[in-house]
């Protein structure tokens, strides 16, 4: 039976999903600074309108961003306490100014970050692991902050 997703209708993460996803991440957290700059390094690259939300020192926002990950991570199998967090984070990002078109190369630096970081202990089974959280996780965001049409 699929598990209900975290926007409350069917969809990954599995729980095999989750368990790779905490393996990779268990691997990535003691790095966790170098994750940072890769993410934010790849993001400024490809979108690049991204660099102007980011006004505070990119290290601690960096901080926040594995730290905000961790607590993904750990939370993949508890809805309940997941999902009002990341709407809240969502609504906030609005206030930033990010768009809902800003999720999709967020998603693609994460990803490619991790394959970065991990090499080939991130082959397609954890790249499809992180994509499903990523997809559900960014979808269950966007309808937060703008609405089921992705606009506000």
């Amino acid at each position: 039976m699929q598990q209900r997703g975290l926007a409350g209708r069917d969809m990954a993460p599995t729980p095999e999903d989750i368990a790779i996803i905490r393996a990779t991440w268990a691997r990535c957290a003691p790095v966790a600074p170098m994750a940072a700059r890769l993410f934010y390094g790849r993001l400024f690259r490809i979108a690049p309108e991204t660099r102007a939300l980011f006004a505070e020192d990119i290290k601690a926002q960096g901080a926040k961003l594995t730290a905000t990950l961790g607590f993904v991570v750990d939370h993949l199998d508890r809805a309940e306490t997941l999902a009002p967090a990341a709407r809240d984070l969502a609504v906030r990002h609005v206030d930033y100014n990010v768009t809902a078109a800003q999720y999709a190369p967020v998603g693609e630096a994460l990803i490619w970050a991790l394959k970065e970081l991990l090499g080939r202990a991130f082959g397609a089974r954890e790249r499809a692991a992180w994509l499903a959280a990523y997809t559900a996780l960014s979808t269950m965001m966007i309808e937060a902050a703008y609405g089921p049409s992705g606009e506000r």
